[in-house]
């Protein structure tokens, strides 16, 4: 199984806005299973590629769907009734996340940790699913392994991740199907 992980913030300004889109069509036909991380427009036009699996925060997930929502119970309504794409995570801060695998629901909910520092937490999430995956470990173990590495790096005022923490995190996570 190979992944082409296609992340993008923000298209650079020499990018055409379906340079991603065309990229992810590209990867695919030759038989790469490519991720979308990101936002706006690049986001917008790289969804009509149907890449793979799309991560996205919850904010962006609402501007990508046009919707509101109040509640997390409002967000998994919402992802449990997409029919864009087949694999989709949302991550939602210190609550965890939620993803649609194959048709199947998940919530993942993480300890109250006392976070100093987010950033890079979603790419080091992302990456370390991946990993998983492509060592053929289950969706549940891969998305619970994530978390813990994301949750450990937000312990750290700079991009840090320690296995103790990771392991502690790790017992604690509760994994649900929705």
């Amino acid at each position: 199984m190979a992944f082409t992980a296609t992340y993008s913030a923000i298209a650079p300004c020499s990018r055409e806005p379906n340079f991603y889109r065309d990229l992810i069509i590209s990867l695919q036909a030759k038989g790469a299973k490519c991720v979308i991380d990101s936002s706006g427009e690049t986001l917008s036009k790289s969804i009509e590629a149907n890449p793979w699996l799309l991560k996205v925060n919850e904010s962006e997930y609402l501007e990508l769907k046009d919707k509101t929502a109040d509640t997390t119970e409002g967000i998994i309504t919402l992802l449990k009734n997409d029919t864009t794409l087949k694999n989709i995570i949302i991550t939602l801060g210190g609550d965890g996340s939620i993803a649609k695998i194959h048709g199947k629901c998940y919530r993942i909910t993480l300890p109250k940790i006392t976070a100093k520092n987010a950033t890079a937490s979603g790419d080091i999430f992302l990456g370390k699913l991946l990993e998983a995956l492509q060592s053929n470990k289950e969706i549940k173990t891969a998305l619970i392994e994530a978390s813990s590495f994301a949750a450990s790096n937000c312990l750290y005022w700079y991009p840090h991740i320690d296995m103790n923490d990771v392991n502690e995190i790790k017992e604690q996570i509760t994994l649900e199907e929705l």
